[in-house]
């Protein structure tokens, strides 16, 4: 006689879900822009849709000022070693100068982290023409660095030796330097398609940084009572 096999019974769970966690819901839920969650998903989004404190917001500036500093020398370090340029490395400065904007700030976003993440990166990605300048002059053949050299003949010794600038004259180069490479991107356009094409990578990197430390902003509601079925 074939022995009877017998199968545990399988009853469906009415239980309402979390949408978030798929935790089962107990009596009191909440809706996050339309969708059913439970109260500890709840108190999450409420922490996350709090604006930081100045002690938040001042420690994610210090953090996104590490970022974009490790960004610049990291892509300049690139560019010398290698002599390519690679725009699309503006899309990833902007995440993580974004991401180390939030973190520092707990986690937080708002339009004080956003205009930083996006000051930010912006300064960090066009920096980077800098060692690219740099890099175009030790490029120069012999011939043009002759040109230089040549306009000194005829000249005394005394004439030729360029005085060593003082502290006024480095700090005003460094700012003129600073200034010519924040507004290269624009100055970029003149070279045609190239520069509007780096013009729009440069959009995207401050897009996202713009993205990555937005506040949420998806509404919340509750609490609401779930009601219990009735029992038979």
């Amino acid at each position: 006689m074939d022995s009877i096999q017998f199968q545990t019974a399988e009853f469906a769970d009415n239980t309402p879900k979390c949408s978030a966690c798929k935790a089962a819901i107990p009596d009191e839920f909440f809706q996050l822009a339309g969708q059913n969650i439970c109260s500890n998903c709840a108190e999450i989004v409420r922490r996350h849709q709090e604006l930081p404190s100045m002690a938040a917001f001042s420690r994610g500036l210090l953090y996104g000022a590490g970022a974009a500093l490790l960004c610049f020398i990291g892509y300049a370090a690139f560019i010398m070693i290698t002599g390519i340029e690679v725009g699309l490395i503006a899309i990833a400065v902007g995440y993580a100068v974004g991401m180390a904007v939030r973190k520092g700030s707990n986690g937080l976003g708002g339009r004080r982290c956003q205009i930083a993440a996006v000051a930010l990166s912006y300064f960090a990605i066009t920096f980077s023409y800098i060692p690219v300048g740099i890099r175009e002059y030790l490029k120069q053949s012999p011939s043009q660095r002759a040109a230089v050299t040549e306009a000194t003949k005829g000249k005394s010794i005394t004439e030729k030796i360029v005085p060593t600038p003082g502290p006024a004259a480095l700090l005003v180069g460094v700012v003129v330097l600073s200034g010519i490479a924040l507004l290269t991107p624009f100055l970029n356009l003149t070279a045609g398609a190239g520069g509007i094409l780096g013009l729009v990578i440069l959009f995207f990197g401050l897009q996202r940084a713009w993205q990555v430390t937005k506040r949420d902003d998806r509404a919340l509601t509750g609490p609401f009572r779930r009601e219990e079925p009735a029992v038979a």
